[in-house]
């Protein structure tokens, strides 16, 4: 058995990798922060953008997880949520939806926007209980986190049929709004992605590379 070079154990971990969730595309307004240390109220204003921090990627649940909104349709009265739970050990990654407009005056703002992902939406989570215990596994550690959330009967959110895709529709006044979304980690199988040619090329080369090496070794060891 010839022996695996460092080169082949690197080809096979090309091939060994998880996917994870990404957000394909966003409405305009909406502006991605990758290591804020605060989202409580006053702490990203905005009068026209949606702030949006990527919370956990790859996360394996370490307890069942509530969730608010599981199915496709328009979300605008409380009585539209239905709680499900995502059980332990799946793999998730988790988004958190923060608008908030500057200043603390009655005078409401209306932001509309939307965010699409590579993956399946499993969940909405934005009642104000379950939002504060699913901080205990997906905030992040270094962020600071209110208790505001988004409101049905004021304001309301849409997922898409194919479940790849939430819109919302937020009048903030002198709260602020908060979700937070849970995704799959992915919708594409790892066997189903296509690998490029230069890749196969590559493998076959090393493939035959070790071959030739084994056959000399085999030749000296019999001279």
């Amino acid at each position: 058995m010839f022996p695996l070079t460092r080169t082949f154990f690197l080809f096979l971990i090309i091939f060994s990798f998880e996917a994870s969730a990404t957000i394909v595309t966003g409405s305009s307004n909406i502006e991605f922060y990758s290591t804020p240390t605060n989202v409580t109220k006053g702490s990203l204003e905005s009068d026209s953008k949606i702030a949006v921090i990527t919370e956990q990627k790859n996360y394996k649940l370490t307890s069942n997880l509530t969730v608010n909104a599981t199915t496709s349709g328009l979300y605008n009265e409380s009585d539209d949520l239905s709680n499900s739970l995502i059980s332990t050990g799946t793999l998730v990654d988790s988004y958190f939806v923060h608008i908030d407009k500057i200043g603390a005056s009655n005078d409401k703002i209306q932001y509309n926007g939307f965010l699409t992902f590579d993956s399946i939406i499993l969940g909405v989570i934005l009642e104000p209980s379950d939002l504060a215990d699913s901080l205990t596994t997906l905030s992040l550690e270094s962020l600071l986190y209110d208790n505001m959330t988004f409101t049905l009967d004021i304001d309301e959110f849409t997922l898409s049929p194919d479940l790849k895709s939430i819109s919302f529709s937020s009048d903030i006044g002198t709260g602020a709004d908060n979700i937070r979304i849970i995704t799959t980690i992915s919708s594409v199988p790892i066997s189903s992605v296509p690998i490029p040619a230069a890749v196969w090329f590559m493998g076959s080369g090393l493939l035959g590379l070790m071959g030739f090496s084994y056959k000399n070794k085999a030749q000296n060891l019999t001279a």
